[in-house]
């Protein structure tokens, strides 16, 4: 059965905070994967690509 939490829209500052996570390790050159930063701020795939799709509003 579906998680219903990870349906829910999420707020801006979570969606700041994974873009934040991911602009950050992409700057400084350290390796790691979209999927493990959505994980730790407990967004699903396919909502944390929308998040930081570059049409993403905030």
């Amino acid at each position: 059965m579906a998680d219903w939490d990870n349906r829910l829209p999420h707020d801006t500052p979570k969606k700041a905070k994974v873009r934040g996570a991911i602009e950050y390790m992409e700057a400084r050159g350290i390796p790691h994967f979209k999927q493990d930063v959505f994980h730790f701020y407990e967004v699903s795939h396919r909502q944390g690509w929308a998040m930081i799709s570059e049409g993403s509003v905030d």
